[in-house]
């Protein structure tokens, strides 16, 4: 664990500056948008579900493009650190920033009187989480710009639940909602794990291949 909780350091340091200049941005978006809408209307939790799963996803890709910019990863694969800590810094990196802007959102958009219930702050979670879980081996499979391609399956999944959520909160009431998004996050994390396990086993079989040709 420990190695891994470097290896996410390592992310954030090297691309800092980047990483700031997204959570700028979106924290004046959801700024801009918390001030310009009313408090009864459906708006203000689609558009805190907007910025902060859309801007989960570019994360963990950007990284993987600054890693292979900088032969960061050729690097890595010489240290003493195993394959299940590298991807799951990834995961955790994912995670992390997907917290930060998830309760920087809620924060910003009930600050200006904007209704956005604590439990909307595991969707973008669960939309970070999934995203990475997907793109991942995808990478390691082809490569960064086949596995961009794989931001669409979490943003159906997201633009699925962003037009569900407020009518299932108006029908069903509450009790429905959190059984569903635990539900969806107990499987997201099942996935994620499964999803983990087969990166590695493609990694494992690209490597023997490379010492057989």
């Amino acid at each position: 664990m420990r190695k891994t909780m470097i290896l996410v350091k390592k992310d954030l340091y090297f691309n800092q500056r980047m990483y700031i200049c997204i959570y700028i941005a979106v924290v004046l978006l959801m700024l801009f948008s918390s001030l310009g809408i009313e408090d009864n209307d459906a708006t203000p939790t689609l558009n805190y579900l907007v910025y902060t799963c859309l801007s989960s996803m570019v994360i963990v890709p950007y990284s993987f493009n600054k890693d292979d910019d900088l032969s960061t990863r050729n690097f890595i694969m010489t240290l003493p650190i195993t394959w299940d800590e590298i991807l799951w810094a990834k995961w955790l990196l994912s995670l992390v920033a997907s917290v930060l802007l998830s309760f920087s959102g809620l924060l910003i958009f009930n600050y200006f009187g904007n209704s956005i219930l604590y439990r909307c702050t595991l969707i973008p979670m669960i939309t970070g989480v999934l995203f990475t879980s997907v793109f991942i081996p995808v990478y390691y499979k082809f490569d960064l710009h086949v596995a961009g391609f794989t931001v669409m399956a979490p943003v159906v999944l997201f633009a699925f639940l962003a037009k569900n959520l407020e009518k299932n909160w108006r029908v069903d009431g509450e009790l429905f909602e959190v059984k569903l998004l635990l539900a969806v996050t107990t499987v997201t994390f099942v996935l994620s794990v499964f999803m983990i396990k087969i990166t590695k086993k493609l990694i494992e079989r690209n490597m023997i291949s490379l010492v057989i040709s």
